[in-house]
């Protein structure tokens, strides 16, 4: 990747724990994906937040944990630094043209967001 490209995206939660000097930066997903395949859902998922993770640990100069929550499994998906690094270079290596592509998903279908007002009203019901 050139110095003159630029991604732009937005993190949907970054937390900083000041005692460890550390931040965890968290995607919500809405993608109905069954529990069974729910590692498909992490790998699709793993070159945005590799590059979320690299602008966050740039930009702060500190270590940064990073993860996906699945909201219709209500998993919990950390991503290791150990696949992050690797997948961040790849990103890095890729033409100006390729580059988007490969860090969205699915550019033909808008991913479904579910209001809080609908997850509320559901959470009621019991």
């Amino acid at each position: 990747m050139d110095k003159e490209t630029c991604l732009e995206g937005i993190v949907d939660l970054a937390l900083f724990d000041p005692a460890a000097r550390k931040w965890l930066i968290l995607d919500w997903k809405t993608n109905r994906v069954p529990r069974e395949k729910i590692e498909i859902l992490r790998m699709q998922y793993r070159p945005q937040i590799a590059a979320y993770w690299k602008a966050i640990t740039e930009t702060t100069g500190m270590e940064v944990d990073a993860a996906i929550y699945s909201t219709p499994t209500a998993a919990f998906l950390r991503y290791e630094l150990e696949e992050l690094t690797p997948e961040w270079e790849w990103l890095r290596t890729l033409p100006r043209e390729q580059l988007a592509a490969a860090v969205v998903v699915d550019q033909e279908t808008p991913p479904v967001q579910l209001e809080f007002s609908a997850l509320s009203g559901r959470a009621r019901r019991g």
